[in-house]
């Protein structure tokens, strides 16, 4: 039950999101320089980077799984579980990728949100590789938010993106995109919030009213300690579960901070007080991948 959302204050847009997951995972930190090949498509045909991209990913894997480009380009995904049927055949007149790749496609190539309506319709998602059976789709959905804190979902339909406008800056796992605007339309007219608030909707609308709550308040502490403390509030514990459904069993693993100005990257693990943070230009001799554990 992630949730992802971002901010704008003295001229800084940061992107925010909670890991949730039922099982404990770790995590690392990747870097890619430019010109790298950091992926292959679907027929092992070698990628390359355009732009260098850093984030989090799970261990001994480089798909990143939330970060940023050297534009300032910021990108996460969410769960979407059980909503996409995989096509399993590719077709000729797109690059072929799983899903696992896009963050990373994404962001290594675009600079802006418009680059990445262009790029969306040249890619299409299929099932898994025709030659690598660890290269297989994930139930993701993604959100990328630019430097004036203007964001895109993207959702796999059929094998391709679709794309939409996300004015609220907020996202969480399943449901669609598009049922989450029509359930917190249905909270703006009533302003009622019943029931479990650790479901996927209830936190959508939860942090729509976090961010209205920030827009009417001046805080004199770092933009990065205010959406520290506001990703705080959707952190689920163990203690939290006890009275849940089985289908609500996910425990807070970390959160994650993307600066799209300082064009850094700040990482913690939820049950660590240390703060890991990570700037492009502590790589800047690098030209090759970085992996880097979080502690």
């Amino acid at each position: 039950m992630c949730t992802t959302f971002s901010i704008f204050r003295n001229g800084e847009t940061l992107l925010g999101r909670t890991m949730d997951l039922r099982a404990y995972h770790k995590y690392e930190f990747k870097f890619f320089p430019k010109n790298f090949n950091y992926e292959e498509d679907v027929f092992g045909n070698k990628l390359y980077t355009k732009y260098k991209i850093m984030g989090a990913t799970f261990r001994d894997y480089d798909h990143l799984i939330d970060g940023i480009n050297e534009k300032g380009l910021l990108g996460c995904t969410n769960s979407f579980r059980n909503a996409i049927n995989f096509k399993r055949e590719p077709i000729n007149s797109k690059l072929n990728l799983t899903s696992t790749k896009l963050l990373n496609v994404f962001l290594t190539n675009c600079e802006s949100l418009e680059d990445i309506k262009n790029l969306a319709p040249k890619l299409y998602i299929v099932e898994k590789s025709l030659i690598d059976e660890n290269n297989y789709s994930r139930h993701y959905h993604y959100m990328f938010t630019d430097k004036n804190n203007k964001s895109l979902i993207l959702e796999i339909e059929d094998g391709n993106l679709k794309v939409y406008e996300n004015e609220y800056n907020i996202m969480t796992n399943s449901p669609s995109f598009t049922k989450h605007i029509r359930n917190l339309e249905k909270y703006i007219e009533k302003r009622e919030l019943k029931g479990n608030i650790y479901t996927p909707t209830k936190r959508f609308i939860r942090a729509y009213i976090e961010l209205e709550n920030l827009k009417r308040n001046n805080f004199s502490e770092s933009n990065e300690n205010i959406l520290f403390n506001s990703l705080k509030k959707f952190a689920i514990s163990k203690k939290d579960l006890e009275n849940l459904s089985e289908d609500s069993q996910n425990i807070t693993l970390y959160y994650s901070i993307t600066n799209a100005k300082t064009l850094k990257y700040y990482f913690k693990y939820t049950n660590l007080e240390n703060i890991n943070s990570f700037s492009f230009d502590d790589f800047k001799d690098e030209n090759s991948k970085t992996t880097v554990q979080f502690i």
